[in-house]
């Protein structure tokens, strides 16, 4: 797995926990991404295989 999610817009996004885990067929996944100024974004997923996600990250407001 990748270490960083890059966008062209963002910049370079650290990925700072996954967890796996789950019976049968593709395990259940949670990813967190954090950066400086934007809100901490946590996703779970039931379910995961090669299909791309998307994850869109909003600045946070202080």
């Amino acid at each position: 797995m990748n270490q960083y999610i890059y966008t062209d817009s963002l910049g370079k996004f650290n990925i700072t926990g996954v967890t796996v885990g789950g019976w049968f067929g593709y395990p259940g996944m949670s990813v967190s991404f954090i950066k400086n100024d934007y809100k901490k974004v946590t996703k779970r997923y039931k379910n995961w295989n090669d299909v791309p996600i998307t994850i869109v990250l909003e600045k946070s407001i202080e």
